[in-house]
């Protein structure tokens, strides 16, 4: 973990008020469900799931107002931190944060929202909740393949109608990483041939500027609604 970046734990016990999961519906965990940002044109390398959320303001004064986007890799950390960060009284006007049914706050709660985040982003909090959450997402450990059970090697009907136990392991792994069956008989169309991934909340990402351009939006949508 880097220097002195504890974990989220032992962080909302120092910074009381700043991160406060009493009320949170949503555990504050980093197995989060999958979901690439295009947010702003904003993707994460690799993947390619495009279902996300689609936010629309009601009666946006500007053109930054009348929509924001995340896909499910950046809306659900996103969201997990309005919950997180901000009082229940507010959230909970949001009955549902986590699906596309139309829920969403009205324009006064939208912009006392954008108050509180944009105070959050002053004051370094923001970043120092990026940099824990990335640093303890970055200490867990591979995952086997659910796929090829670990061994590197699809043997499933699907693997064999695909000639995997006879194709070879690539040189990068599943995640990018240089794979250490390369060479070798046998593959895997999810692990590429190395029997593990990376669990799947490192899938997930979170930052500083995709909180600002919420901010941005709140400020001007009117009120918004989530489809």
């Amino acid at each position: 973990m880097a220097k002195n970046v504890r974990s989220i734990e032992k962080y909302q016990l120092t910074l009381p008020g700043a991160f406060d999961t009493t009320n949170c519906p949503v555990p504050l965990t980093l197995t989060e469900p999958q979901g690439t940002r295009r947010t702003q044109g904003h993707e994460a390398p690799g993947r390619r799931f495009q279902m996300g959320m689609d936010v629309y303001g009601k009666e946006p004064s500007s053109e930054t107002g009348k929509y924001f986007r995340n896909n499910a890799w950046w809306w659900r950390p996103l969201a997990n931190y309005v919950l997180v960060i901000a009082p229940h009284d507010l959230t909970s006007q949001c009955k549902h944060w986590q699906s596309n049914d139309g829920a969403g706050l009205d324009a006064k709660n939208s912009r006392i929202l954008a108050d509180l985040l944009d105070a959050e982003i002053a004051s370094g909090r923001t970043e120092t909740y990026a940099q824990i959450r990335q640093a303890e997402i970055d200490q867990m450990p591979d995952e086997k393949c659910s796929l090829c059970g670990g061994t590197g090697i699809r043997d499933d009907v699907i693997g064999q109608s695909q000639d995997m136990p006879n194709r070879i392991a690539e040189i990068k792994d599943g995640d990018g990483r240089p794979n250490r069956r390369a060479g070798e008989k046998g593959w895997c169309n999810s692990c590429r041939g190395a029997g593990v991934k990376r669990p799947s909340a490192s899938w997930y990402s979170f930052d500083v500027e995709n909180v600002r351009g919420f901010v941005a939006f709140l400020r001007d949508c009117g009120g918004f609604e989530i489809h």
